[in-house]
């Protein structure tokens, strides 16, 4: 099996020490995934990413989600995030700077008015766009009214209350991309940890289907309500300098992601290897 495994990295305020990126890298190790999608926040400085533990190995760009409200307004302060044109624009930029081949940009944030124009930037700097479905979009629909290929989410597919299998099997001839995570019903979010008996079945029949391209791991340290507690508590005490007078805290935290991340990956390791689930990702005897 070629590996085709990307990790998630990013969604860093501005604060973040460039040490933390080592335990992105770190996870990759043990993970054995290839590299990464790091998620762009508008205005992040390339030479700091450059010159990180990850820098040269970062495979595509997420672009920022700049419809995320007051929440991503005052973590991480985009000077540009609601200005949609100027801010994809600079994320093409940052991606190629970078050395990533292809950006994500969520369908919320791309307008009629400006898309054939980033088109043709993105042809100038020799980047692939790729679509993702936001609440509420189809998949297969996007990818006809953009006439660009499209990112596959089973967590958003789910969130919109579609059929995974039905949903892959009218949108796989435009899919580029795969995030593999699962939907939170009791949550209802996405980013969950891959467990579940029919999200091993879809990446079976995606790669059936003769998929050839990347999978990222969209799962995040928030799975339950008190996770949420807990995230407060830590970026509390990284804005506070906590953090940076016990680095203790930030490895604590980091742990909680690659434990996350690492049971997502085996889950998808043995799926694709065609092995049989029950439910919460024990194989069958």
């Amino acid at each position: 099996m070629i590996n085709r495994f990307l990790l998630p990295a990013g969604y860093l305020p501005f604060i973040a020490p460039l040490s933390i990126f080592k335990y992105y890298e770190e996870l990759r190790r043990k993970t054995g995934a290839v590299g990464f999608e790091y998620f762009y926040m508008v205005d992040q400085n390339p030479d700091i990413i450059n010159s990180s533990p990850i820098g040269g190995k970062i495979f595509g760009i997420h672009g920022p989600w700049t419809q995320a409200g007051s929440y991503y307004k005052f973590i991480f302060h985009p000077k540009v995030a609601f200005n949609l044109e100027k801010s994809a624009e600079k994320t093409l930029r940052f991606a190629k700077t970078v050395g990533a081949k292809y950006v994500v940009f969520h369908s919320i944030d791309i307008k009629n008015n400006f898309i054939q124009k980033l088109i043709a930037l993105a042809k100038t700097l020799k980047l692939k766009i790729y679509l993702e479905p936001d609440m509420g979009d189809n998949t297969f629909a996007l990818a006809k009214k953009f006439k660009l290929p499209v990112v596959f989410d089973p967590a958003t597919v789910e969130w919109n209350g579609e059929n995974l299998f039905a949903e892959w099997e009218k949108a796989a001839p435009f899919v580029a991309h795969v995030h593999l995570n699962e939907y939170q019903p009791k949550l209802k979010k996405d980013q969950g940890i891959l467990k579940s008996k029919r999200y091993g079945e879809l990446i079976k029949k995606i790669k059936a289907s003769g998929y050839q391209g990347f999978f990222t791991f969209e799962v995040s340290p928030l799975q339950s309500r008190w996770d949420f507690v807990v995230a407060g508590l830590f970026l509390l005490a990284s804005y506070s300098g906590l953090a940076d007078l016990f680095p203790i805290i930030r490895k604590w935290y980091a742990g909680i992601s690659q434990k996350n991340l690492a049971q997502s990956i085996n889950f998808a390791k043995l799926a694709l290897e065609g092995v049989a689930f029950k439910n919460a990702g024990e194989k069958l005897c």
